[in-house]
């Protein structure tokens, strides 16, 4: 019984470093896409800025400058947005990750939980139908009857 608890918790125990493995490594790609996002947007807002610099020195500010402005203004908007629903898809992947694996480390115990009941019940169980309530004993056990155990009737279990 002690050695499948170790090895139930060995296998919740890597299972739950595999899974923060993996949020670390999710983490490290969505920083890198923000990273190159940014630094795209950066040097995006940049060159608008030389272009408007270069038109307003060429005397077109009054033809050009408002288009290029407007759009410069939605270029960043958009960026921008993008990046808000990013990094708020981003926030919720990581929250389901995290919930996943703390599902899956309860049910690998809850696992062992059922083993260690089944163990110290020696596969004795309860059923219930239509024709009543029935005590099912595991395969190979026989019923022998007449025994009392603290005044109280019993059925002793034999493999005979």
């Amino acid at each position: 019984m002690n050695e499948t608890s170790n090895s139930m918790s060995n296998v919740a125990a890597r299972f739950q470093k595999k899974a923060e493995q993996e949020m670390q490594e999710i983490e490290a790609v969505w920083r890198g896409a923000l990273k190159t996002l940014s630094e795209n947007l950066i040097s995006i807002a940049k060159r608008e800025a030389h272009t408007i610099e270069r038109i307003m020195a060429m005397g077109l500010l009054k033809a050009w400058a408002r288009p290029i402005v407007v759009g410069l203004l939605i270029l960043l908007g958009i960026c921008g947005g993008s990046w808000g629903l990013t990094q708020w898809l981003s926030s919720g992947i990581q929250a389901r990750l995290q919930i996943r694996s703390e599902l899956e480390a309860e049910i690998i115990e809850q696992r062992l939980t059922v083993q260690q009941l089944q163990e110290t019940t020696w596969g004795v169980r309860f059923h219930e139908e239509e024709n009543g309530r029935f005590l099912v004993l595991p395969q190979g056990t026989v019923p022998v009857t007449g025994w009392t155990v603290g005044g109280q009737l019993a059925v002793k279990l034999s493999s005979e």
